[in-house]
């Protein structure tokens, strides 16, 4: 590996590791599955981004951008060896512009990070169950979306912009920081959910929007699973906004007890974590449509409240759930049967 002497020379010692224990750490995403880098270099600016992918493309090795390895799919493992691209270190809020709706970031900011500095006036809608931890050039990458994305949709429905590093080193621009463009080709929302196989994202230009004026949440508690998604159906096809909704059979109500003391009763079997926003009163008027519907579907009952603090609580239930799972049985993991998959709402 000759050619570890030159990116050193690019982004200094301390900011490649060789060493077995540094490789290993990096040959595992939050997915079941294990690809072990022949080196890991961590890039702090696009021209150390530039200069390291114009070395690899020089001497055929491959590179694998990874920003903080959420992915649960093995999107950022390298299979076949070469270069991990870590770009978590890339860490900069660069602008946010309320009044025009936007914010500059680098890749490897945190999704919670943008915002905790956006509230409590504004917000960066898709929130996957890794939020706390995911970075946004991860979800750029993968169009990542979370609990929200019933009324608000996902990462490519925020992206505006872009600044992305190609195989070669070339160093491209796309998109625009005003809300609507006509011309040319829309190359930022092509390398969206790409996985990072077009080119290194460097800089990421979002959409951000004002915080709903009110929001209301509840557990929806069902006797089957077949109940419940019932509900969920009707409610959606009813036209009532859902800004989220989840679903916990009791499988998931079981671990989620366990390790975090919800007290759920054993009486459920299915739990729909439901949550609505906007103007009060049409919150209020959508309240009296879900409950209507929930008790038409066999519903054991809906628990409302708007309390922001029990409302984080009930979603640190949800996300807790796939780290829970950990918990069942030592020495017990995940096994890849299914990763995520959608269907029409019917």
């Amino acid at each position: 590996m000759d050619y570890i002497k030159k990116i050193v020379e690019i982004v200094g010692e301390n900011n490649v590791k060789t060493d077995q224990i540094e490789r290993l750490c990096h040959s595992r995403d939050m997915s079941v599955h294990e690809g072990l880098p022949d080196a890991v270099v961590f890039a702090k600016t696009t021209d150390e981004v530039v200069q390291v992918l114009k070395l690899a493309n020089e001497k055929n090795i491959k590179v694998i951008p990874r920003g903080s390895g959420t992915s649960t799919t093995g999107a950022v493992l390298p299979f076949l060896g070469g270069i991990i691209l870590d770009v978590s270190r890339m860490n900069k809020i660069k602008e946010i512009q309320k009044k025009d709706g936007y914010a500059v970031v680098e890749p490897g900011v945190i999704c919670q990070a943008l915002n905790n500095a956006l509230a409590p006036t504004h917000f960066f809608p898709p929130d996957p169950g890794s939020a706390t931890i995911a970075s946004l050039g991860g979800m750029v990458s993968t169009n990542a979306s979370g609990n929200r994305a019933i009324k608000y949709g996902a990462t490519r429905d925020y992206l505006m912009g872009l600044e992305v590093v190609l195989a070669d080193g070339r160093v491209i621009r796309t998109g625009s920081i005003v809300p609507k463009i006509s011309s040319g080709y829309d190359l930022a929302h092509l390398f969206c959910r790409a996985e990072g196989t077009l080119g290194v994202i460097t800089e990421i230009t979002l959409k951000i929007i004002p915080m709903p004026e009110y929001i209301a949440f509840a557990q929806a508690w069902f006797p089957s699973v077949e109940d419940a998604g019932k509900a969920a159906e009707e409610i959606i096809t009813a036209g009532v906004p859902l800004s989220s909704c989840e679903i916990l059979d009791r499988v998931s109500i079981d671990v989620v007890n366990k390790a975090m003391g919800l007290n759920i009763p054993d009486n459920v079997e299915c739990i729909l974590f439901i949550e609505i926003d906007g103007n009060r009163q049409a919150v209020k008027e959508n309240i009296q449509k879900i409950d209507k519907i929930s008790k038409e579907c066999k519903g054991l009952g809906n628990q409302w409240d708007d309390d922001p603090a029990r409302r984080l609580k009930m979603w640190a239930g949800r996300q807790g759930l796939v780290p829970s799972l950990s918990k069942i049985r030592r020495g017990a993991k995940l096994i890849p049967f299914v990763e995520d998959f959608c269907v029409p709402t019917s």
